[in-house]
């Protein structure tokens, strides 16, 4: 048999008539918060050189060599996969923030 509860929440009490009348807008009771929550940033930082999705078809062989790396593994094949890129087109590779990390 279920029981009926009969505790009276005072986190969320319910809005009368005469509750409704007293209350008045945030931006008058805390200015500063209002604020703050209009000009709020959300999400992820914005970067100058977001990265991109990129798919390439590779053999099992490989991709079973690269899944046996450590544990940053995403970041070394891009750094070596833009070391390759930068070497074989004669670009320079100060354009890639992630082969300069690589070589530290």
């Amino acid at each position: 048999m279920a029981r009926k509860v009969t505790r009276v929440d005072d986190d969320a009490p319910e809005i009368t008539a005469a509750l409704f009348a007293n209350m008045r807008p945030m931006k008058e009771v805390t200015p500063g918060m209002a604020e703050a929550i209009k000009t709020a940033r959300r999400g992820r930082p914005k970067v100058e050189e977001p990265k991109v999705v990129f798919t390439m078809r590779v053999s099992q062989r490989a991709r079973k060599s690269w899944a046996a790396l450590a544990s940053d593994k995403r970041k070394k094949l891009t750094a070596d996969f833009e070391r390759s890129i930068f070497k074989t087109s004669g670009f320079s590779t100060k354009a890639s923030p992630t082969v300069e990390r690589r070589r530290r």
